[in-house]
């Protein structure tokens, strides 16, 4: 079996595409600290950076403008989309940009430039849900170290 006969057909949201280009991009985020009189930086390791993937795809034949529009339609509408990339297989992933093109010479074509980053996981409990938590635990540590205080002799 060939890569040409593990291809699949690209698509986002069930929108069908044809692609031209695609570009991953990954890597690790780092933070880099450079010391007075040292020579050799201290590289902090953070983990993985969140993929992001640039397709220029399009849309061609009579109902080009339809699906053109109907890739603009999925990649504004909220929450994750399914990226199915010929290559690639399926990702969950978030439509951060797409640009349409359209020309007058190119009728019966249309390119649509999309950004995506991989949809990731929910934080647990979400932060708003832990927000009094954390406020509750400030002040609770605020009265416990005035009371200390006072209890030395300090006065406010």
């Amino acid at each position: 079996m060939s890569w040409k006969d593990r291809l699949e057909r690209a698509s986002v949201g069930g929108v069908p595409f044809h692609v031209d280009v695609r570009t991953r991009e990954g890597g690790r985020r780092a933070v880099v600290h450079e010391f007075p009189h040292r020579d050799v930086p201290l590289t902090e390791d953070l983990g993985r950076r969140a993929g992001v993937v640039t397709v220029r795809g399009y849309t061609i034949g009579d109902d080009y403008d339809l699906e053109l529009t109907a890739l603009e339609a999925v990649c504004n509408g909220p929450g994750p989309l399914l990226l199915i990339m010929p290559r690639q297989g399926a990702q969950l992933v978030v439509c951060d940009l797409i640009a349409a093109t359209e020309t007058r010479v190119d009728g019966g074509y249309g390119v649509a430039d999309m950004t995506f980053f991989e949809a990731g996981a929910a934080v647990p409990g979400g932060v708003p849900a832990a927000l009094p938590v954390l406020v509750g635990a400030a002040v609770a540590v605020g009265v416990a170290a005035r009371s200390a205080l006072a209890g030395l002799g300090a006065r406010f």
